[in-house]
């Protein structure tokens, strides 16, 4: 078996979530897309982003005004671009024990890409390419920033299996969960869910390239292959 290298995009504290609408409804899935699981670190965490968690979320977090305050100073501290992945171990590490140390059932994702993803998503990406369509940012979010560097994965975490995420202007992301693809996914390419909710493996080709393309299935966005692992406890 050929070991194909893969190289991180970043890491994101998760809140795992059921699924709350189509085929998957009220299962789990460990996808790193905020919009199945809560995605803790987000927009909300720098203050010129006017975003705001809503009261639900903050309550959950045990946040209040003045803590939320705290983490938008650490994080403008360390963020010049939006940030809504942390680029490394040490800062997801330290968010999370420093601001959501006593919050249960949090846990340390990460996402990696193959050579071929990982500069797929850098060239769709880039300054001035596909501006009209869906690169409104200019390719100025963390997980590009994090792919241009070349790190390899980090070999000591736990494999959850591989997800397909639609990646937006800011870096944030869909899963193919959001738009409830699964079953089309099993019949057209043999894609069964493992117990994680993502597929142990996808044999990549241009047939399942061109799904992703389509608009009945999947959001407007490019969709890429990523390897999703978690941090051993």
């Amino acid at each position: 078996m050929i070991n194909i290298p893969y190289y991180l995009g970043g890491y994101q504290i998760i809140k795992l979530k059921p699924i709350n609408y189509g085929a998957l409804k009220g299962e789990t899935a460990h996808t790193c897309s905020g919009c199945i699981n809560f995605s803790i670190f987000d927009s909300w965490a720098q203050s010129w982003t006017k975003q705001n968690l809503d009261q639900e979320q903050k309550q959950e977090l045990k946040l209040d005004e003045q803590k939320i305050i705290e983490i938008q100073k650490w994080t403008e501290a360390k963020f010049e671009n939006l940030a809504n992945l942390f680029t490394n171990l040490e800062d997801a590490t330290a968010f999370k024990n420093c601001f959501l140390s006593d919050i249960p059932d949090l846990e340390i994702y990460s996402i990696n890409f193959s050579e071929k993803d990982k500069n797929l998503l850098i060239e769709e990406f880039a300054e001035g390419m596909n501006t009209e369509t869906f690169n409104y940012n200019n390719g100025d979010f963390n997980l590009r920033k994090n792919l241009l560097k070349n790190f390899p994965e980090n070999k000591d975490e736990i494999f959850l299996g591989f997800d397909l995420i639609g990646v937006e202007c800011d870096g944030s992301f869909h899963s193919f969960i959001c738009t409830n693809a699964s079953e089309e996914l099993k019949v057209k390419f043999g894609l069964g869910l493992n117990e994680y909710g993502l597929f142990d493996t996808i044999n990549d080709s241009d047939e399942l390239r061109n799904f992703l393309l389509d608009e009945k299935f999947f959001e407007p966005v490019p969709y890429y292959i990523c390897k999703v692992k978690k941090l051993i406890s």
